[in-house]
């Protein structure tokens, strides 16, 4: 009969557990896998709802809010954009302040209604500009020119 030492015996059981831990993790991730598979596979599955194409994201909505009331300010013209988007008046203390040029602008010169385009021809006289303090910028109302 051959004689077993204590060396051997405990490679031997190393060997044997080794091969029984290597088994039992392959049986569990394998198990796992197929867990997983299920659930993409169920969650691909289940039907998402549809959002309204009229739905609005909160960066749409918040950008049409109003941060204050309507407010009006005198000053002088001193910047019109080049697409007439745009305009930037100096108020009477100074301080320059920019408008929106909206399609809903209403443009008054010497009392006749006229087109954003000819803001541009009354840099540095004095106006008037109703407007509603947006997220976006400052939304011009109306402008008044030589009143």
């Amino acid at each position: 009969m051959k004689r077993i030492y204590r060396s051997e015996f405990q490679a031997s059981s190393l060997v044997f557990l080794l091969v029984l831990g290597i088994g039992s993790f392959a049986g569990n991730s394998t198990a796992q896998t197929s867990q997983t598979k299920n659930a993409v596979t169920k969650s691909a599955a289940a039907p998402k709802p549809q959002k309204h194409a009229s739905s609005k994201t909160s960066a749409e909505k918040n950008r049409n809010r109003a941060l204050a009331p309507e407010q009006e300010i005198t000053g002088t013209i001193s910047y019109v954009g080049k697409s007439d988007k745009e305009v930037t008046l100096i108020g009477t203390d100074g301080t320059p302040y920019d408008f929106c040029i909206t399609p809903k602008t209403k443009v008054e010169l010497s009392g006749r209604r006229a087109s954003p385009i000819q803001l541009a021809s009354n840099q540095n006289k004095q106006a008037t500009v109703r407007f509603v303090p947006m997220n976006d910028g400052n939304r011009a109302r109306d402008v008044t020119v030589g009143s």
